[in-house]
């Protein structure tokens, strides 16, 4: 199923709005995260008003999935960096990437598409939808 052209266009002048770039620099295989820097209270700012936008319903999104912490603050820094020299580092939780193709994709749906997302972790953003 390809995607509308008018969906397409809305979704990137909205993420081109909210991170605060030219829709022109944007790509369907964006990252919200790598490419863009959308993180912690920023990427919970931006899927409420992405939702409200496109009436998204994000009821399966889980932002601790796909975004990590607002910042690092010095004590976070200091305990990360003992345990690095002490050997006690534990794996951290693998983040979900996000890009603007999935945000098509639930702007078209309605509804975030959680089972695509979590299914396809390591997935090219082409191979998840049809750009």
């Amino acid at each position: 199923m390809d995607s509308n052209p008018d969906t397409v266009d809305k979704v990137v002048r909205f993420v081109a709005r909210e991170a605060r770039v030219d829709p022109g620099v944007l790509s369907l295989s964006m990252s919200l995260l790598e490419d863009l820097g959308i993180d912690g209270d920023d990427a919970i700012d931006f899927f409420n008003a992405f939702a409200e936008e496109f009436g998204v319903n994000l009821s399966g999104f889980d932002p601790k999935k796909y975004f990590g912490p607002e910042g690092l603050g010095a004590t976070t820094i200091f305990a990360r960096l003992l345990s690095l020299l002490l050997g006690r580092i534990h794996d951290e939780p693998k983040i979900i990437p996000i890009y603007i193709s999935d945000l098509v994709q639930a702007a078209e749906k309605k509804i975030w598409p959680k089972e695509m997302i979590d299914n396809s972790s390591t997935e090219t953003p082409t191979h998840r939808s049809q750009d």
